[in-house]
């Protein structure tokens, strides 16, 4: 009997080292939004349209699928507070397999390269690439579709009213 709990716990642990969270708290994220205000809004009215949002000297700078981009202005509050996780945020309700339509939240970082340095590159047809070592995720669910990376940090979603919430 003692033999066997111990098989049993050694393949738990096993498989537990191979497997990946869900949703990663390796890079600190604090961000929010107003979902009904450009550019935000267009992460939450298309489904598969994802934006990208990165931080830089006292502005977000938010860029869409097609490559146009919009800075918007801190407050004093929210530079202080928001965090971006390792290299920014991708933001977007994925068209296919989200029956509930929620919002994802990945990192704009390459979870393959792990260096801020090395950001992903989104396609509007739904894919996240990386220049650098060429791995290619869908944003439908954050898994590599090229290569054996690992999948994208993702990160926990809230959405209040209009009010998107992304924290870990």
């Amino acid at each position: 009997m003692a033999i066997a709990v111990a098989a049993v716990a050694f393949s738990v642990q096993s498989c537990e080292s191979n497997s990946y969270k869900v949703f990663s708290n390796k890079y600190r994220v604090q961000f929010s939004a107003d979902l009904s205000l450009p550019p935000f809004n267009q992460a939450a009215d298309t489904p598969g349209r994802f934006i990208t949002v990165r931080r830089f000297a006292g502005k977000l700078t938010v860029t869409d699928p097609d490559g146009n981009s919009t800075d918007v202005e801190l407050t004093r509050q929210q530079d202080m507070v928001f965090q971006m996780g390792l290299a920014g945020l991708i933001l977007g309700k994925p068209a296919l397999d989200n029956d509930r339509m929620e919002m994802f939240a990945y990192d704009l970082g390459c979870p393959e390269c792990d260096v801020e340095l090395y950001r992903l590159s989104v396609s509007i047809d739904g894919f996240a690439t990386c220049e650098h070592c060429h791995n290619k995720w869908t944003l439908t669910d954050g898994f590599c579709v090229t290569g054996e990376s690992r999948p994208l940090y993702r990160y926990r979603t809230y959405v209040s009213g209009q009010q998107l919430t992304v924290s870990n």
